[in-house]
């Protein structure tokens, strides 16, 4: 297993780090560290996940990530 980190730029609302934390658990990725900063856009936030888990899972993670309606984008470290 390799250690990841993504930086994801998400609407700044209610229950969407929410729905971005439960893909982890489903997938089993366990969070090794997380980062939560405003952007220079107060309505998006931007969060680094550092994780652990097989390229065939960060490959999905990254997919069903991107697919998240308040996910504006994903970007791999």
């Amino acid at each position: 297993m390799e250690y990841y980190k993504i930086k994801i730029v998400m609407s700044d609302k209610a229950g969407v780090l929410n729905r971005v934390t439960a893909l982890f658990s489903r997938l089993q990725i366990n969070i090794k560290m997380l980062a939560l900063d405003n952007t220079d856009y107060s309505e998006n936030a931007d969060v680094t996940f550092g994780f652990q888990c097989t390229e065939e899972n960060k490959k999905l993670l990254l997919g069903r990530l991107e697919k998240i309606f308040d996910v504006h984008y994903v970007e791999e470290m």
